[in-house]
């Protein structure tokens, strides 16, 4: 490959990857441990929940909403800190609307959530 070919693959790898960090922001995942309260904010999204354990079981209770007018929505996923796979999505699209979540999760002891703008 010539160096003109390379230079120009690498220069459209990074605008690629520009562009898909500049599609979605996201608040860390956060593993909840009981209790535990998170209130992410960032452009486009905010929530608050709180994690809380019972009886052998976790329990993740709260809300997001869509805070820009940008035509993306505020998203959400969540699962349990053994599973390895998100069990829960939600998302609520428009400015100001919300959505409250509560999710029960038998034999954990932790939930992992993530809020996020696509």
């Amino acid at each position: 490959m010539s160096r003109t070919r390379r230079i120009s693959a690498s220069l459209a790898a990074v605008a690629a990857l520009t562009a898909g960090l500049l599609v979605t922001a996201t608040a860390p995942a956060a593993a909840g441990h009981c209790p535990h309260k998170a209130e992410p904010k960032f452009r486009g999204a905010e929530g608050s929940w709180t994690v809380t354990c019972a009886f052998g079981s976790a329990t993740i209770r709260g809300w997001f909403k869509d805070t820009a007018d940008d035509g993306k929505c505020a998203r959400i996923r969540i699962r349990p800190r053994n599973d390895r796979t998100w069990t829960y999505f939600d998302k609520v699209c428009g400015k100001g609307n919300s959505h409250q979540i509560s999710r029960h999760y038998p034999h954990e002891f932790s939930v992992m959530a993530e809020l996020y703008v696509r």
